[in-house]
């Protein structure tokens, strides 16, 4: 799993370093690096994060937490199941 998240990261440095730059407070990278990340400026709601991702059609993504400075691999399939 570390393999492919350091590929995502490469992938959307940019888009990871412009989000940082404009102070949002997570961002969040599809598995699928064919569509576009998607930042936000509230943390603190995690469903909210949840839902985005699932209306974007997305059951892998990785959060990035710049207020925290941690990455979090997710597939909501696993959190459906649990």
């Amino acid at each position: 799993m570390k393999k492919n998240i350091s590929k995502i990261t490469s992938y959307f440095k940019q888009e990871i370093s412009q989000a940082k730059a404009n102070n949002y407070e997570v961002i969040i990278l599809p598995f699928d690096c064919e569509y576009d990340p998607c930042c936000l400026n509230n943390i603190e709601d995690e469903e909210y994060i949840f839902d985005v991702a699932n209306d974007y059609g997305w059951d892998q993504f990785l959060i990035i937490d710049f207020i925290n400075d941690t990455k979090r691999y997710i597939d909501l399939y696993e959190l459906e199941a649990a």
